[in-house]
């Protein structure tokens, strides 16, 4: 008996289907990509042109809409069918996009408006990536050793983060500090 896990949104359903049309095209390169140590640019292009970066962002603001997890894992598992790699990275992507997306919709609810949120889901609507870097050695999330402060003319960031895996693409960086 044969058994695959199947979205349960029609933007899950979508987003599935976006993912399994993109794995072929990946699972090209993986073994290049591998060997050369080199990052998937024309995969995370192809990503922007059918739309897949803004999963994540709301219909109204210009993208798919996923907001379920299970569909999010479900589309990033067929992905992963053509490389691993490039469904890792965009996991980095899309789940930080999904926290922000969470974040404008509950100020939403509660009448406060988001703007701040508002205005990057925009940004990555119009193709900017997100890249999340939150791990560092020594430590966890909720106690960060990287510390950002102000000195004379802006701000400083010390500290050393172990895994920032779209550095090279990315346009958009969040770093957890303190």
């Amino acid at each position: 008996m044969e058994f695959e896990l199947s979205p349960q949104t029609p933007a899950g359903e979508r987003f599935v289907k976006l993912a399994e049309e993109h794995a072929p095209f990946i699972a090209e390169r993986a073994d290049e990509h591998d060997r050369k140590a080199s990052f998937p640019f024309e995969a995370f292009d192809a990503f922007h042109e059918s739309g897949l970066l803004r999963a994540t962002v709301p219909e109204e603001l210009g993208g798919l809409g996923v907001t379920s997890m299970r569909d999010l894992a479900i589309g990033l598992g067929r992905l992963a069918r053509g490389d691993g790699s490039v469904a890792f990275g965009l996991n980095n992507h899309l789940a930080t996009t999904w926290t922000i997306a969470r974040v404008w919709r509950e100020g939403e609810v509660a009448g406060i408006g988001a703007p701040a949120p508002a205005s990057l889901l925009a940004r990555i609507a119009r193709g900017a990536m997100v890249m999340a870097c939150v791990s560092e050695p020594g430590t966890d999330p909720r106690h960060p050793m990287a510390e950002v402060r102000r000195v004379p003319g802006g701000w400083e960031l010390t500290g050393r983060k172990s895994f920032a895996p779209l550095t090279p693409a990315a346009s958009l960086v969040f770093v957890l500090c303190r």
